[in-house]
């Protein structure tokens, strides 16, 4: 009797070459699977960011609907700093991320990129008593189209300040620094081609020196002419002023949504395409897009590009 158990027993055992097969097609099975399950949380989290930006263009659209024109990017007043945040928010019935520059748990709402949170970026609003800070976190609104950021003056007047963009025409005197200026908004009407006209977008990101952090600049459309596509992408870490597009920023914006940028556009379609298709104003095609009467501007283009 215990010889027949024995024999069952062993009869029922896996040896270590079988055992070794059953693990062996596991990690196979794994290693196949994990990329395509990834690939499905990539899709999910862009399905998410593209429905912000819709919902995103609509408030935008209300908001425009209401008072003719589009918020103004970034004006500091004797009331203090006011955004394109405070007016979308409004619109949406949203509210921007709480700060999280000392915590860094994932935020949850209308204007938080899952990809976003995927690389621990830093959300904060304006601060109303300081001017040099504005919103920072999942998206950039275009405030400027192709001419680029205008930090350069003569006198009391501002250089290279255009309204090709969204977020309006530079006015008067500068105050104290840059973004002290009577800033006029731009008009429904002189958007020429909205289906054709970038309003919101993944943001820019960039290295905050203090801890090495990423942040994404509010500034959307300063992206195209402030950093050279070449630099962009390049593997090497830039040096001097822009020192935002180093290495660790690049990284997080291709693995952001698998290499490609997610915009919402001025009549409420969003759209994803590849970084070179859209921060690239040396192509007419992608430079119009930026740019409220839908020219190219290809005189606004720094020379270094």
């Amino acid at each position: 009797m215990n010889a027949m158990k024995s024999k069952r027993s062993q009869q029922r055992a896996f040896t270590l070459i079988e055992l070794l097969v059953v693990i062996a097609i596991i990690a196979i099975l794994a290693a196949l699977l994990l990329p395509a399950l990834s690939r499905a949380k990539d899709s999910a989290h862009s399905t998410v960011c593209l429905s912000n930006l819709r919902q995103m263009t609509m408030a935008m659209n209300l908001f425009v609907d209401a008072h003719g024109v589009y918020p103004v990017g970034l004006q500091a007043s004797g009331a203090g700093v006011r955004s394109w945040v405070d007016d979308i928010e409004a619109c949406a019935s949203a509210r921007w991320p709480e700060d999280n520059t000392v915590r860094k748990e994932a935020r949850r709402g209308l204007f938080v990129c899952p990809s976003y949170n995927r690389v621990a970026g830093y959300y904060w609003k304006v601060n109303r008593s300081n001017p040099d800070y504005a919103p920072v976190g999942s998206y950039g609104y275009n405030f400027y189209g192709v001419s680029g950021y205008p930090i350069s003056s003569q006198g009391s007047r501002p250089v290279g300040a255009s309204p090709l963009g969204l977020g309006g025409e530079w006015h008067g005197p500068i105050i104290s620094g840059a973004r002290h200026l009577d800033i006029r908004a731009v008009k429904d009407n002189q958007v020429r081609v909205p289906s054709d006209m970038i309003a919101f977008g993944d943001s820019l990101l960039a290295q905050v020196l203090l801890n090495e952090r990423l942040a994404g600049r509010d500034d959307l459309s300063a992206a195209p002419t402030s950093v050279p596509m070449q630099q962009l992408l390049s593997s090497q870490p830039s040096a001097g002023l822009w020192r935002d597009v180093a290495l660790p920023p690049v990284k997080a914006m291709l693995r952001r949504h698998g290499g490609r940028v997610l915009t919402g556009f001025c009549d409420g379609h969003v759209e994803q395409r590849r970084l070179t298709n859209v921060f690239n104003p040396l192509d007419p095609n992608v430079a119009r897009r930026w740019n409220n009467d839908n020219l190219p501007h290809r005189e606004r283009v720094p020379s270094n590009w």
